[in-house]
C-alpha cells in the first residue's frame, strides 16, 4: 500500500480569494466609518451651540440684560465673546441676522446652522419662549 502524506495548508487561490473579499469589505468600511466620525462629531458641536445658547439666555436673566447672537460669517456675543463649535464644524445664523435673549426669558427668535463638510444640524431658538432645540433639515 502507498502512503499518502497529507498536508496542511491554504492554496494560493484559497488566500487570494480570502484577501479580495477582505479588501472589498474594507472599501465599503472605511468611507462609513468616516461619515459616522463626522455625524458623531456634528452632533456634539450642535449640543455645544445649544449649551452655549442656554448660558446665554441665562446670563440675559440673571444680569437682567439683553443679550444678543448677531453675524453671518463669524456668529458674535454682545458680551464680546464668539459663539463656536468646540470641533471643527462651522457656526452660522441663518435667516435672520441676530437673535437676542430677554431677560424675562423670552428671545426674538432665530436659526444657528451648524456645518460640517455637506452635513447641517439647525439649531432653532424659539422666538416667544426661548426654547432651544436641535432640529436636522
Amino acid at each position: 500500500m502507498g502512503s499518502f502524506s497529507h498536508q496542511s495548508g491554504y492554496t494560493l487561490m484559497e488566500v487570494l480569494v480570502v484577501l479580495a473579499i477582505m479588501g472589498l469589505i474594507a472599501a465599503f468600511a472605511v468611507p462609513t466609518a468616516a461619515r459616522t466620525i463626522d455625524n458623531v462629531t456634528l452632533q456634539s458641536d450642535a449640543r455645544t451651540v445649544v449649551v452655549k445658547l442656554r448660558q446665554l439666555e441665562n446670563a440675559a436673566i440673571e444680569t437682567q440684560q439683553v443679550v444678543t447672537v448677531s453675524g453671518s460669517d463669524a456668529v458674535t456675543v454682545s458680551t464680546g465673546d464668539t459663539l463656536s463649535a468646540s470641533g471643527s464644524s462651522d457656526v452660522r445664523l441663518v435667516g435672520t441676522n441676530e437673535i437676542s435673549f430677554y431677560p424675562d426669558g423670552t428671545s426674538s427668535g432665530g436659526s444657528i446652522a451648524v456645518e460640517r463638510g455637506s452635513q447641517t444640524i439647525v439649531v432653532e431658538v424659539a422666538w416667544l419662549s426661548g426654547d432651544i432645540a436641535v432640529k436636522r433639515p
